[in-house]
């Protein structure tokens, strides 16, 4: 990054033989942490540093604000807009609905109220790729979108959790959900499309792994996936909170193979920002949390840089 930033590095005709991939991961709400980030990359004149960025779920609509310069007015979707029980609500589920609308989330927020510039994402082919999760336990990626409607159907599919947020998206004769089903953080997305460095931004806090759920719960959501998606997906769900672990020892070990990778995480002592947090005070420091990890991040390298 301070190679490119000294060069006024540009995509597409760069001086370095590197590929530099931003990984973003989702986690619901804690996606507002993946928003104070994305935040700080762009004040800080970083966007341009990454060849490609990856994101599931949450992470893939942080990733989509921050390539459109507008990481700010995405944050502020997590506080403003979709923290009320219009969009959240587990009492919903008695009467058969998801517990949340993702549709009013892609199709209302960041259509309308919060419009994202998706021309911009249209128009930049291979530089923003979305993972989603196919209901037969398939992983599914995308790059490269056609259309507007297109864009907003792969990324409602990919915030689409099994059960939580109703049936899956149809695209192109494929039946998508929650990215985050096969990669929560997406870092073998950018290893898969040759990427020599990676960063990846964590939502969680530093060494923080997924907690296993109690033996019950996880039958029951094991039986209500089955029950709509079939015993493929059911089983893929099941399996979610070991393979995220897996991946988060190999990202905290900085051990991802021959790529040169990092992280950036909040500190162990910062707040818990939770998959359903609907507080505003709480995601708005989740924000500012993000926000600050990158700076500090920001600052240790120049540090480093100048050190020699």
């Amino acid at each position: 990054m301070r190679l490119r930033l000294d060069q006024n590095s540009v995509r597409g005709a760069r001086q370095d033989p590197y590929h530099l991939a931003l990984v973003v991961e989702g986690g619901g709400m804690r996606g507002v942490v993946a928003g104070g980030m994305v935040t700080a990359i762009q004040e800080l004149g970083l966007t341009g540093c990454f060849d490609t960025i990856h994101g599931s779920s949450a992470g893939a609509c942080a990733g989509a604000y921050l390539m459109t310069d507008q990481a700010s007015l995405g944050t502020s979707i997590f506080y403003e807009d979709i923290n009320n029980s219009k969009v959240t609500n587990p009492r919903r589920l008695w009467r058969g609905a998801p517990i949340m609308d993702t549709g009013f989330i892609t199709d209302k927020v960041m259509r309308t109220t919060k419009r994202l510039d998706v021309e911009k994402i249209i128009q930049s082919p291979d530089l923003l790729h979305i993972i989603a999760t196919t209901t037969d336990a398939q992983e599914t990626h995308y790059s490269r979108y056609a259309t507007p409607d297109q864009f907003f159907a792969i990324l409602r599919g990919t915030i689409t959790m099994p059960i939580v947020g109703g049936t899956s998206v149809t695209i192109d004769g494929k039946q998508l959900v929650d990215g985050g089903m096969v990669q929560q953080i997406p870092f073998r997305s950018a290893v898969q499309r040759a990427a020599t460095h990676v960063l990846v931004l964590l939502t969680r806090r530093d060494q923080e792994l997924e907690r296993k759920k109690s033996k019950p719960v996880a039958l029951l959501e094991w039986l209500a996936v089955r029950f709509v998606y079939g015993g493929v997906l059911a089983d893929l769900y099941a399996s979610r909170s070991e393979r995220i672990n897996n991946d988060l020892r190999l990202i905290f070990e900085r051990n991802i193979g021959n790529v040169t990778m990092d992280y950036i995480a909040r500190p162990m002592t910062d707040s818990r920002v939770r998959r359903f947090t609907l507080e505003t005070a709480l995601l708005k420091k989740g924000a500012e949390e993000g926000y600050q990890a990158i700076r500090r991040y920001a600052d240790a390298l120049k540090a480093k840089f100048h050190a020699g």
